[in-house]
């Protein structure tokens, strides 16, 4: 069982997809054309994207200062 298993915001998970996952074009193409993305959520991942951030720049060190200060500048 996976132990990071959790019902919730898709948005959350969108966040971390596009900050991680690395997926290709294609992938995206067709989550969109299966499951639209609202605007709202969009707006909303760089926000969603600050706590991970935050995080992977207290365990990892300051490679990840630029994404956090980008997600910052989006989430405002």
């Amino acid at each position: 069982m996976d132990p990071s298993a959790w019902v919730g915001e898709r948005g959350v998970d969108l966040a971390m997809m596009r900050l991680f996952g690395g997926f290709p074009e294609v992938f995206w193409r067709t989550y969109e054309d299966l499951l639209p993305i609202p605007e709202a959520v969009n707006r909303a991942l760089p926000c969603y994207q600050v706590y991970f951030l935050l995080a992977h720049l207290l365990l990892f060190g300051e490679a990840y200062l630029g994404p956090l200060k980008r997600a910052l500048k989006g989430c405002g």
